[in-house]
């Protein structure tokens, strides 16, 4: 069929696409991008993306959750565990939790207690929540971390 497929939209020299992780709609028309080596920033058509302040090369978001109208931003992701002390010394990776409000860094958190963090999401009664490897539950909470254990026990 002619005319039909995907294009390619020009990220600018500024996002590497092999950083992408993942993209979560702010509001109609306006993404957030996200991914490796800290990548968060903000896109709308026809305008260069607008990236936001943390880009820690350790970091790599994984998911996302936007509350509307597109305000808050909470990610859900990864660093490397090198020198923190680990229940699991085999763990290469700890989780970690940002959250931003209106482009700017309200809270970056290490969540040692996991080893990664792949989603995010609000539930219902108002609470944040992440899950990860082996059914790590964290809620994050008057801007704190709060891990939960697992919902797959010991494996």
């Amino acid at each position: 069929m002619a005319g039909s497929g995907w294009i390619q939209s020009p990220l600018a020299p500024t996002i590497d696409v092999r950083d992408v992780r993942g993209l979560a709609w702010l509001r109609p028309g306006e993404l957030v991008v996200f991914g490796a080596r800290g990548l968060v920033a903000r896109l709308v058509p026809g305008a260069a993306p607008e990236i936001w302040t943390l880009r820690d090369p350790e970091v790599n978001f994984l998911g996302a959750h936007v509350d509307a109208p597109g305000t808050t931003v909470t990610l859900a992701g990864e660093r490397s565990a090198r020198g923190v002390v680990r229940a699991d010394p085999r763990a290469s990776s700890m989780g970690v939790i940002a959250q931003l409000a209106r482009g700017k860094l309200t809270l970056l958190s290490d969540v040692p207690t996991c080893t990664r963090l792949r989603a995010v999401t609000r539930l219902r009664a108002g609470e944040i929540l992440c899950c990860g490897d082996s059914g790590a539950l964290v809620r994050v909470e008057l801007g704190m971390p709060h891990p939960m254990g697992s919902i797959c026990g010991d494996i």
